[in-house]
């Protein structure tokens, strides 16, 4: 899916493994399948959907990135709740 996006930006604090955050895990899946560092932006102090939304919202504002459209990934059972939020 090359060519999709200029960055991507994962969000979350709380993983099952209390050695990493959910940013990281999801980061270094990232770099894994080939996505270049520079192009992963950070948000690692959301607990929950709503803040995900609003602190990826801050990430974006504080770089001078203001999207007209962006693609939502996540689990088909979060879909609904990550649309309506």
């Amino acid at each position: 899916m090359e060519g999709v996006a200029p960055y991507i930006l994962p969000s979350g604090v709380s993983t099952l493994n209390l050695e990493t955050t959910e940013w990281e895990f999801l980061r270094d899946i990232g770099i894994e399948l080939g996505v270049p560092e520079n192009a992963i932006l950070r948000e690692d102090k959301a607990t929950n959907t709503f803040e995900n939304s609003r602190f990826s919202k801050h990430v974006l504002q504080q770089m001078g990135i203001h999207p007209t459209r962006a693609i939502l990934v996540c689990k088909s059972y979060h879909a609904r709740r990550g649309l309506l939020t």
